[in-house]
């Protein structure tokens, strides 16, 4: 396995197909085993250097159907089946990746531009929306003053007082 790894990354095509076998070996030993260091996740990485995006987003489910916290897995796939045109696991992708860790605005944002701009389900959008507002008020906040204010200054409603 570890020699696999070390030829991973390699720019040789020889050494990621010598790479590409060790790994399918190591995954047949291994067949259930998903953890970020496991044959599954470099069986993507290798994927993802050929462009081979089919292989690779099998091979990414492997991980994420069996590791529930795996955070970057669950992003990757959500990238790879947008690219795709997978919405719908795209989405679901998302969710599941939310729901490991859901401190992260860009998450949010990311989910909502796909429900909102791709799928038509605003409602959706809008939780997602006020899941970024939630998390850091402060700084959506300022974000909006800035952007009513303009460049030259302060800029009112046109039905409030000076």
């Amino acid at each position: 396995m570890r020699r696999a790894v070390e030829l991973v990354d390699s720019p040789r095509e020889a050494q990621r197909d010598s790479a590409r076998a060790l790994l399918e070996r190591a995954r047949r030993a291994f067949p259930s085993y998903a953890g970020d260091d496991g044959p599954a996740w470099y069986l993507t990485r290798v994927a993802l250097s050929v462009h081979d995006t089919a292989l690779a987003l099998q091979m990414i489910e492997q991980v994420t159907d069996r590791d529930e916290t795996a955070y970057t897995a669950n992003k990757l796939e959500a990238e790879l089946r947008e690219r795709r045109g997978d919405l719908a696991g795209a989405v679901a992708a998302l969710e599941r990746m939310i729901w490991v860790w859901p401190y992260v605005a860009g998450d949010h944002e990311a989910l909502g531009h796909v429900l909102a701009g791709k799928q038509g389900d605003h409602a959706r959008a809008i939780r997602e929306r006020r899941a970024v507002i939630a998390l850091a008020p402060t700084r959506s906040y300022r974000g909006a003053v800035r952007a009513g204010a303009g460049v030259g200054g302060r800029r009112r409603h046109p039905g409030c007082a000076p």
